[in-house]
């Protein structure tokens, strides 16, 4: 493995990556985790707006740094777009400045430092989680009010104008191809390097149990308004059209999906599962029901889905170009969910599945491999 005691690297967060229980920090965290392991020594910027520092990442980084976020409305109006105005701080500027180590910057958020003269001719690679500018345009689409819409409306456009003037030096490592082409077509020639370096993430072997489970599993951070979404669809057009039991599991469920799942017969909702109860309901449900409505990124939640748990449905958009198409049954309306379940919560999950997918999701979805690609591309 690439990597020795006295190489060093920054790595700039847009929160604080532990505990990883959100697609963003996910990323963040096991690939802070996978250069450790690999030798490199992690000098980890944290900017904190509500999750607490933690012990965890002094044990496995170098040295860890905080800096507050300023959220603040006047910032709103700023010509920025509002994740990134209020991720500035003239100290990560200085503790940068300190030395010649290459910085990842993790998602657009934390590139308000990018094009300083202090860090000219340093290796500086941006971590894309997604298009920003269109994940907020489909978040402008869903909002369920005007305050939201014009928020999220308006930041899309910003994000956009901030892409297409950044940092030419920078190089782009994106999680999902779609994204590695988006950046390669829309930006020929532009950036120093585009690749497409696939998640991070916890598992280093499929854990699927053979045999069956007793319900259907959606899980997700509830209170991310593209999930509360999916929770609905499947609360509102799946759940009770078949009598099978269903569990919606995540963070901070709306009013809206308590007040469903109380009165519902057939779902149980599981509100802020910690980690260890996470891991049990994906290994033991018969379904995994995991339907995207966008495409925005590569979903680290149907990774962990193809590593832990049984079947999985999802819809076209969720596997598009990932590979992971013939690891998944495909739906796109309620009938078809609803033929598939049926069919699936029958049958029984065959040792045969998991050696597929043993080898398809290690050959392209290896922490290990992508680890190997990014100090590579850091010049490590």
């Amino acid at each position: 493995m690439p990597g020795s005691p006295d190489k060093h690297i920054h790595i700039i967060s847009f929160d604080v990556p532990y505990p990883p229980d959100y697609g963003g920090v996910i990323d963040v965290f096991y690939k802070i985790r996978a250069l450790t392991q690999a030798g490199i020594k992690v000098h980890l910027h944290c900017f904190h707006y509500g999750r607490e520092k933690n012990s965890m990442l002094e044990k496995i980084c170098y040295n860890v740094s905080y800096y507050g976020r300023k959220n603040k409305t006047n910032y709103l109006f700023s010509r920025k777009p509002y994740i990134v105005a209020t991720r500035v701080s003239p100290e990560l500027i200085g503790n940068l400045a300190g030395d010649n180590y290459p910085v990842i910057y993790e998602g657009m958020h934390t590139t308000m430092s990018a094009s300083r003269k202090e860090l000219s001719g340093r290796t500086l690679i941006v971590r894309m989680h997604n298009i920003e500018s269109g994940y907020y345009a489909n978040l402008f689409r869903n909002a369920g009010n005007i305050r939201d819409r014009l928020y999220f409306g308006l930041e899309a456009i910003k994000l956009c104008h901030y892409e297409r003037n950044l940092n030419a030096n920078l190089a782009i490592a994106c999680l999902s191809k779609d994204d590695t082409t988006y950046f390669r077509e829309r930006y020929p020639g532009k950036f120093r390097a585009v690749k497409h370096i696939p998640p991070f993430h916890e598992n280093s072997k499929v854990r699927s149990k053979p045999g069956r489970g007793s319900y259907v599993l959606y899980h997700g951070n509830l209170s991310v308004c593209e999930n509360e979404k999916m929770a609905m669809f499947i609360l509102e057009k799946i759940a009770p059209l078949i009598n099978v039991p269903f569990m919606i599991a995540g963070k901070n469920p709306s009013a809206k999906i308590l007040k469903i799942t109380a009165t519902a017969g057939n779902v149980k909702l599981i509100s802020n599962p910690d980690e260890e109860e996470m891991d049990n309901l994906m290994l033991n449900a018969q379904i995994h029901l995991l339907p995207a409505g966008n495409v925005s990124g590569m979903k680290l939640k149907l990774l962990n889905a193809l590593y832990k748990g049984r079947y999985c449905i999802t819809d076209k958009a969720m596997v598009r170009n990932t590979g992971l198409e013939t690891l998944c049954d495909t739906a796109e309306n309620p009938e078809e969910y609803l033929k598939i379940i049926a069919r699936r919560f029958r049958m029984n999950f065959e040792t045969g599945e998991l050696d597929k997918r043993e080898a398809l999701l290690n050959q392209s979805y290896s922490t290990i491999h992508s680890v190997r690609q990014l100090i590579e591309m850091a010049g490590l």
